[in-house]
């Protein structure tokens, strides 16, 4: 895949992200109830570990990173 910002190749590789209770999730804004892990869209479980691999691409270039969840 191409970057969408400058047309250079991206790199393959994962995201990765600890939360032992929650998992990934999507937030539209940062509340004082999301900063304790309440409310949101989870986007992916954790594993038994807590950790989150996110498949992604990125571009060193522009510092853009893009998924498909």
């Amino acid at each position: 895949m191409n970057c969408p910002s400058c047309g250079t190749p991206m790199e393959e590789g994962f995201l990765e992200t600890e939360s032992l209770v929650s998992g990934v999730k999507w937030r539209k804004e940062i509340t004082s109830m999301s900063r304790i892990g309440i409310g949101g869209e989870r986007i992916y479980e954790s594993n038994v570990w807590g950790i989150v691999h996110i498949k992604a691409e990125r571009c060193p270039n522009c510092r853009l990173i893009t998924h498909k969840y």
